[in-house]
């Protein structure tokens, strides 16, 4: 399925083959992120990002909800996720405990990435903090993205070794992400944690 953006990037649309049966359904819903709906006139389905008002036209499917993260937990996983320290989180009322600093090269300097961690549903969350780099207002659209993200990425896959975290799979979204399967096949070939990692790149 080829999902494509619609009405400014409110939904992702596509349409399906062959075309759904809409008998018997209820009409009418004002979808929220996540919702699944059919627009009736021209039978597509739309997956929504973001609310709207109220149409007649549509008819909802069902919803996805949250990450999956939670579910991978559940069937036995051992299961972490690590994200950038954004000044949004940090505004979050989150607990999160320091865990560790780590020196990362960065061409010609060195920073210093402060790494804390929070259980949240069972999960294990580390954030990388750095002032310099992720203490703004945006996440992103920034000249130095590339300096940023290079930053986050190495910090990432320093924070797993030094953890002895062994993922058997590291999924990375996205361009800001793009760049640890490489790093970890080039910086960390010898690394046996690694050994048998398989790496899965995703994008929106």
């Amino acid at each position: 399925i080829k999902l494509e953006d619609f009405n400014n990037t409110t939904e992702k649309i596509f349409y399906p083959k062959p075309a759904l049966n809409l008998k018997k359904t209820n009409n009418g819903t004002a979808p929220v992120p996540g919702d699944i709906t059919i627009y009736k006139p021209w039978q597509n389905v739309a997956i929504f990002c973001k609310s709207i008002r109220y149409s007649d036209d549509l008819i909802k499917l069902g919803h996805i909800d949250g990450y999956g993260i939670e579910l991978l937990k559940k069937k036995g996983n051992d299961v972490i996720c690590v994200l950038p320290y954004y000044r949004v989180i940090a505004s979050k009322p989150i607990r999160l405990s320091p865990v560790m600093d780590l020196t990362i090269k960065m061409g010609w300097r060195k920073q210093i990435a402060d790494i804390h961690s929070a259980c949240i549903d069972g999960v294990t969350y580390y954030v990388i903090g750095s002032g310099y780099y992720f203490d703004r207002p945006s996440i992103y659209g920034y000249d130095d993205d590339g300096e940023r993200f290079a930053f986050f990425s190495l910090a990432a896959m320093a924070l797993l070794n030094a953890l002895s975290f062994h993922p058997n799979i590291v999924h990375v979204h996205d361009w800001q992400a793009g760049m640890i399967p490489s790093i970890g096949k080039v910086l960390y070939s010898d690394a046996k944690c690694f050994a048998s990692t398989r790496y899965v790149l995703t994008i929106h």
